[in-house]
C-alpha cells in the first residue's frame, strides 16, 4: 500500500499494468520518481511495477539498474553513501531476481541503505521483504524493527498486517513470539 503517493501507472490489482500506459517511458519514469521526498514503501511499489512492466525488456531492466548503480557510485565516489540509493539499485536487483536474474537479490545493498540511514523502518521492511524473496532466516530481525516503527508510521503498519496475510512465516512468526510472551519466554 502506498496510499495516495505519485508512482508508476497501474491497474485494479497487485499484478495488473495500465493497459494504457506506454512501457518504452518505464525507465525514465522511474528515475524522475525516486527523488529523495518519496518514501521506502513507495519506492518499493515503484520499483515492483517497473520490474513488471519491464518482464519481457532484458534491455530495459539492464537500464535500469545501470542508471541506479550510477547513483551508488556517484555518491560513493563523492564521500556521500546515500542511503536512497542504496536502496533504490538494491531493491530493483532484488525485484529482477524474481526473473531468475544472475547476481545477488540485492538483500545486503538494502540491509547497506538500511545501516547508512541509521535504521529506518520503511528500508527495514525492504530488507524483511527481500529476506522472505530469499528464503534467508534473517527476516525475523528485520521484523522486529519493522514492528517498532510501524507504531509511529500508519502507512507501515497497513503494509505490515497485509505481509502476516501474504506470507505464512510472518504470521507464524509473530504467533510463537507471542506465544513466547505470554510463557515468560521471549522478548523482555
Amino acid at each position: 500500500e502506498i496510499g495516495d503517493a505519485k508512482s508508476l501507472p497501474w491497474g485494479t490489482d497487485a499484478f495488473t499494468k495500465d493497459g494504457r500506459y506506454d512501457a518504452r517511458r518505464v525507465v525514465e519514469e522511474t528515475l524522475a520518481l525516486l527523488d529523495a521526498s518519496m518514501p521506502a514503501l513507495v519506492r518499493m511499489e515503484t520499483l515492483r511495477r517497473a520490474t513488471i512492466y519491464l518482464e519481457e525488456s532484458q534491455a530495459g531492466r539492464d537500464a535500469l539498474l545501470r542508471a541506479l548503480m550510477a547513483r551508488v557510485l556517484d555518491a560513493e565516489s563523492g564521500g556521500n553513501p546515500s542511503a536512497l540509493a542504496w536502496f533504490d539499485a538494491g531493491y530493483a536487483q532484488g525485484c529482477f531476481s524474481q526473473f531468475r536474474e544472475q547476481g545477488p537479490n540485492g538483500y545486503a545493498w538494502v540491509r547497506r541503505a538500511a545501516e547508512i540511514s541509521g535504521g529506518n523502518a520503511e528500508m527495514e521492511y525492504g530488507c524483511c521483504m527481500l529476506s522472505l524473496m530469499g528464503q534467508r532466516p534473517d527476516f525475523k530481525g528485520h521484523l522486529d524493527k519493522v514492528e517498532r516503527g510501524a507504531a509511529k508510521n500508519p502507512l507501515l503498519a497497513r503494509n505490515l498486517e497485509s505481509l502476516k496475510k501474504l506470507y505464512p512465516p510472518v504470521l507464524k512468526y509473530f504467533e510463537e513470539r507471542e506465544k513466547g510472551m505470554g510463557s515468560g519466554k521471549g522478548k523482555e
